[in-house]
């Protein structure tokens, strides 16, 4: 499927400003939206658990605590608007495309390789950007030697990895999927429903990033990550109050070897996990 030229220069255009390279933001379905909000409240999850963790042990060795929240969470924005480092992106050349179909077994797209010689090999687009060559034949080699039932589809082509959520073109009709592992069973045995149609073609998936989302989506995304967000610092809040709980059925011997000593141990540990 052959590419506008008018969108190969756009894109070209687009690359010359680092941080615009890619927006994890511009979405259209209501699925994707709610989705991008659950990775992002996955990581978030995670890394209050290790914020937990990281506190108690330094309770212990009788260091000082981590850094609160909310510095480590402005530390992290900052790093997310930050421009990527080193070298603008550079075509693939004909040999990487060449190179890239043997170990494959058969030829890429027509349009992905187009877009990949033409104007960058990876590292722009949606989400964290498209893979390069190399990443997809990777990517895709792995999916494929996982031991599936059924196997992972020889025709879906992955080419972006934001956290294991992966978009795919299909190699026989061109349609964008999108398939993440969330939605897998128990016994990972029904890929064909962990994949979403997204877009018709790549072209029009790179141009509906191009042109960014409606107002009307940003305030759907805006408006389902302030609550999902708000419900996972309750939750949050809530398992710092257990574990404050537990620290109250300790002696004030064993909560001074925690570094909690002192009258006011509560309104200490609270201001060091919740910023507050």
């Amino acid at each position: 499927m052959a590419v506008r030229t008018e969108l190969i220069e756009r894109l070209r255009e687009r690359l010359k400003n680092p941080s615009r390279r890619t927006d994890r933001r511009i979405s259209v379905s209501r699925y994707e939206l709610q989705s991008a909000t659950d990775e992002e409240l996955r990581a978030g999850r995670q890394s209050a658990a290790d914020d937990l963790n990281a506190l108690i042990d330094a309770r212990r060795r009788g260091e000082p605590p981590p850094r609160n929240l909310r510095e480590k969470a402005a530390a992290a924005l900052a790093r997310m608007k930050s421009p990527a480092p080193g070298q603008d992106p550079v075509p693939a050349s004909s040999k990487a495309i060449g190179d890239a179909g043997r170990r494959l077994g058969f030829p890429l797209p027509e349009d992905l390789t187009t877009i990949h010689t033409e104007v960058a090999d990876g590292g722009f687009g949606p989400g964290y950007g498209l893979l390069s060559i190399a990443g997809v034949v990777r990517i895709f080699e792995r999916l494929r030697s996982y031991d599936l039932a059924p196997p992972w589809p020889e025709e879906m082509l992955p080419i972006t990895d934001d956290d294991g959520v992966l978009h795919c073109i299909d190699r026989t009709g061109g349609t964008i999927m999108r398939f993440d592992p969330e939605r897998l069973n128990d016994d990972n045995n029904n890929i064909p429903e962990a994949l979403q149609e997204v877009a018709p073609s790549l072209e029009s998936w790179l141009d509906r990033w191009l042109k960014g989302p409606t107002e009307e989506e940003i305030g759907s995304f805006e408006a389902a990550r302030e609550k999902a967000f708000a419900e996972a610092r309750e939750r949050w809040r809530q398992r710092v109050e257990a574990y404050i709980e537990q620290l109250r059925e300790q002696s004030a011997k064993e909560r001074a070897k925690l570094g909690l000593g002192g009258a006011n141990w509560e309104e200490k540990l609270r201001r060091d996990l919740l910023g507050q």
